[in-house]
């Protein structure tokens, strides 16, 4: 662990940014876990962040927070098995209630309006 500290303390360094404790690198781990970014990618957004906020380059928690609110939560889905299991599930009832049927049609009318499908008469539901 202490490695990869180090590796991210010295890419954080490439940049300019004086990291002060190892309390900030533990939350970039946990932002990197997170939301599935590496480290690399970290420091980039977190360098553009302090660009685009006018802020001091040194990470703090406090600001590692207020990017992860304003970058990582809108630009990144949250890494996490428990959204996915209901995504899946979401998706599966959406299936059900027939919205999947319907997108195909709604397609198949907008092609044809644009003379790039049959035209086919409407279903009929009894």
């Amino acid at each position: 662990m202490e490695r990869r500290k180090d590796s991210l303390r010295n890419l954080f360094q490439d940049l300019g940014c004086k990291v002060e404790s190892d309390a900030v690198l533990d939350k970039c781990f946990e932002l990197c876990e997170s939301y599935n970014v590496d480290v690399e990618k970290l420091t980039e957004l977190w360098l553009t962040f302090c660009v685009n906020n006018n802020s001091d380059i040194d990470p703090t928690l406090a600001t590692l927070v207020k990017m992860e609110n304003a970058v990582l939560k809108k630009d990144y889905k949250l890494h996490d098995s428990t959204m996915e299991n209901n995504a899946n599930k979401n998706q599966s009832t959406m299936d059900k209630q027939g919205f999947s049927a319907n997108r195909n049609t709604e397609n198949d009318d907008m092609l044809s309006m644009y003379g790039c499908a049959e035209t086919r008469p409407p279903k009929v539901s009894f």
